[in-house]
């Protein structure tokens, strides 16, 4: 039996002070991609996801693990888009994931011209453009 656990998104630039209003946030990792915008306050709608039973996690030895993992996508004008892989959500529950936007303005002497962003467990790596 499967449940259901939330995901909220907050897209903020300058280290977290000022929110990123309409930037459009992508969620995939469900049968079809979720597509949603942030409001004024740089928050998206507490958005509704798939996930394990709470039960199949309370057995020992379970091979489930006792979240679902969605990758996150954020992208606004003016600002590098941010790829987030593996964000987990656990049944019952809100999960946040705080997304700090890196306006393009900022790297006016880049050397390498950067496309977006990504994180995973390993850290966050630049993506170059193609050519």
């Amino acid at each position: 039996m499967n449940s259901t656990g939330y995901l909220l998104v907050n897209a903020r630039t300058a280290l977290g002070a000022l929110p990123v209003k309409g930037a459009r946030v992508i969620v995939t990792g469900t049968p079809e991609p979720i597509e949603i915008y942030t409001d004024m306050s740089g928050a998206t709608e507490r958005i509704e996801l798939p996930t394990p039973a709470l039960e199949s996690s309370l057995s020992p030895g379970s091979a489930l693990p006792p979240y679902s993992s969605y990758d996150v996508s954020v992208e606004a004008d003016g600002y590098y888009t941010v790829k987030t892989k593996s964000v987990p959500v656990f049944p019952g529950v809100t999960s946040v994931q705080n997304v700090n936007m890196i306006p393009v303005s900022g790297y006016g002497a880049q050397e390498i011209p950067l496309s977006e962003i990504n994180f995973d467990e390993s850290g966050a790596y630049p993506v170059e453009e193609e050519k």
